[in-house]
């Protein structure tokens, strides 16, 4: 108990200095820190553990940069472990993150994937479904840090948000994009990536997806849409699941577990939509369906000539689903085949233009950047996770896939959804800034970077109000740590750029509180101090309030 304890203190007290940039660093009394419990022990995108995985990629034939890339930001001096139980059950990479700076872990792709397919896609080099003991990635620090995977290969790249163990569930539905090769030769495989978070944990897999949909087992055995598949897996195991035949799916598809796990979903490389080209590997972490909400903004991407690519998908059947106010579909089950547990849809059939979804319950909403050989824009596919209007944040921190002057990205992007002043332009407050190694933040108002607002969202509950949404997009001109803060609202980014036949997308931040059972009440400890700075070991305690199941996050 001890040490868990001293893990506990420890990270709430860092937690409070990563959300101050260092330049307002605060001394905090006993009153201060009760009073900023609540906000410092939001489940977010900020922590001390993460466990992930990377499902296979397709790898471009003379690709010498191929890699596995994990960037990490602090904005304190930290030690950061990188593990990968089926190598070791010792740290692999073991690095310290300069403030305010990224730090990059280079995975190779035989180290970081379960296996590697080589280029070409051939279903030869598929392997069927089963869980890859220890293959799962586990990074550790000693105080928070934000962290991201992307797997960055010639012309195939795409990336993810990692989101910290604490902030973890039971309970996920898969959104990853259908197989669109015709699977004689050639496979682009849908992937699940299920990585377990504890020993001895049961996970069932509920099969979704479509008619097409086969999942074929290393037993020989063949599923089909309805099926159940089960498997027991350990911390850092990673149960890998592809289905195969020619445009199978697995969007649609539920998993559940008795201990919380995490769960990622994409394609080997996916056409967007099925007869789009080319392909792009897509990659993104699932969010749990505790922290899903009722109204998501969707933004428009920079200079697509068309809307992005939709899925729904519904905590609860039946819903009814709104795009700008006006009734668009229904689903009568909250996992499932096509059209009956999930959607897919356009953004906005009229064009790229910002749109309001929602829903009567509470509903998940991804978004799919579709090929450049629809519009002729230089772009790919890329698989964003939206967040709903209730988990958006007041202050986020994020960094780009790139070090500075490295292996980055040509052109990158934020877009963000934010509340108009009372004459329909930029909050005053709304500020954008680039953390620099001294800690401070270079702050500029937004509206002094570009004053035009952005594109309108014709969002129902702003009729006939001086205060509208907008969708905002700011160039970012090269790699590197940045914040987005505004005191009077709450405001949502998502970051995204393009390369010579390659793209990313993902949001820059995630507030994960838990929408179903909101525990506001923090755990209180209990504990003696020695002036030696230990404590005593019998007098040390944790009490989590309310002590109430039905009410208590954890």
């Amino acid at each position: 108990m001890l040490k868990k304890f001293y893990y506990l203190v420890v990270a709430i007290v860092t937690l409070g200095i990563f959300l101050s940039s260092a330049a307002n660093a605060q001394r905090f009394d006993e009153k201060n820190i009760k009073d900023m419990l609540p906000k410092l022990l939001a489940s977010s995108n900020v922590g001390t553990e993460f466990v992930f995985g990377f499902h296979p990629c397709w790898e471009e034939t003379g690709g010498q940069n191929n890699a596995l890339m994990l960037y990490v930001s602090s904005p304190v001096e930290t030690e950061v472990r990188v593990t990968i139980p089926y190598f070791s059950d010792q740290p692999i990479m073991v690095k310290k993150t300069t403030p305010n700076d990224i730090l990059d872990f280079k995975l190779a792709p035989s180290t970081g994937q379960p296996y590697s397919r080589g280029g070409g896609g051939s279903t030869s080099t598929l392997q069927p479904t089963q869980v890859w003991q220890g293959r799962g990635i586990i990074v550790e620090s000693d105080d928070p840090i934000i962290c991201y995977g992307v797997t960055r290969y010639q012309y195939t790249s795409d990336g993810f948000l990692a989101l910290p163990t604490h902030s973890l569930s039971k309970n996920y539905i898969v959104s990853s994009y259908r197989e669109t090769a015709n699977f004689t030769s050639q496979s682009l495989t849908p992937y699940v990536d299920i990585i377990g978070v504890f020993d001895k944990t049961k996970v069932s897999f509920y099969f979704g997806g479509n008619n097409n949909s086969r999942i074929r087992t290393v037993d020989g055995k063949k599923w089909t849409p309805h099926s159940t598949l089960r498997a027991d897996i350990n911390r850092g195991d990673f149960w890998l699941i592809a289905s195969e035949e020619a445009q199978s799916d697995l969007g649609g598809s539920m998993v559940i577990a008795n201990k919380p796990i995490a769960v990622l979903s994409g394609s080997h490389c996916a056409y967007i939509p099925t007869s789009n080209s080319a392909c792009d590997f897509i990659i993104e972490m699932e969010l749990p369906v505790i922290a899903w909400g009722k109204k998501y903004h969707v933004t428009n991407i920079v200079d697509r000539k068309y809307a992005s690519i939709l899925r729904a998908f519904c905590k609860e059947a039946p819903t009814t689903f709104y795009r700008d106010g006006v009734e668009a579909l229904q689903l009568f089950s909250n996992w499932g085949m096509e059209d009956e547990g999930w959607h897919e849809m356009r953004a906005n059939p009229e064009g790229n233009y910002a749109t309001v979804w929602s829903g009567d319950k509470a509903i998940n909403i991804v978004q799919y950047n579709t090929g450049q050989s629809e519009d002729g824009i230089s772009s790919d596919p890329f698989q964003l996770m939206l967040s709903p209007e209730e988990q958006f944040q007041n202050d986020v921190i994020f960094n780009t896939p790139g070090i500075r002057g490295g292996f980055g990205f040509k052109r990158n992007f934020i877009n963000i959804v934010y509340k108009s002043d009372s004459t329909g332009q930029i909050p005053e407050d709304l500020m954008f800034g680039e953390v620099l190694p001294t800690g401070e933040t270079n702050w500029r108002a937004v509206r002094d970077i570009s004053s035009a607002p952005g594109m309108k969202f014709n969002d129902p509950d702003r009729w006939g109000k001086s205060e509208q949404m907008f969708s905002k997009v700011l160039v970012i001109p090269y790699d590197g740590v940045y914040r987005l803060n505004c005191e009077t609202q709450k405001v949502v980014a998502y970051a995204y750029g393009f390369a010579d036949y390659d793209s990313y997308g993902f949001p820059t931040s995630m507030a994960l509180a838990d929408l179903e059972k909101p525990d506001t009440v923090c755990p209180v400890p209990y504990y003696e101090l020695l002036c030696d700075g230990n404590t005593v070991n019998q007098k040390t305690m944790v009490i989590d309030y309310p002590d109430e199941d039905s009410i208590r996050s954890n």
